[in-house]
């Protein structure tokens, strides 16, 4: 599948869970519907991210290269 097709999935499921909690949000306070959108765009731009650049290292590369130097210091290699 090319790149347009899996963004436009994704925005697809984007959508559908938006209009899935929209009954629950109407009803929630506004610090909550922020939270919700927030959290779902940080998603959607995280899933952006991954369909164009899909070798972006993950979090555990993140932590080997944060604490490579202090396992070095400690001799735990």
């Amino acid at each position: 599948m090319n790149t347009a097709g899996v963004l436009l999935g994704s925005m697809v499921v984007v959508v559908l869970i938006f209009l899935f909690e929209l009954p629950r949000l109407r009803r929630a306070e506004k610090k909550e519907k922020a939270a919700f959108l927030v959290l779902l765009g940080l998603g959607m731009a995280l899933a952006v991210v991954l369909i164009y650049f899909p070798d972006v290292p993950g979090p555990t590369q993140l932590v080997d290269d944060l604490f490579e130097p202090l396992a070095r210091v400690f001799k735990l290699e």
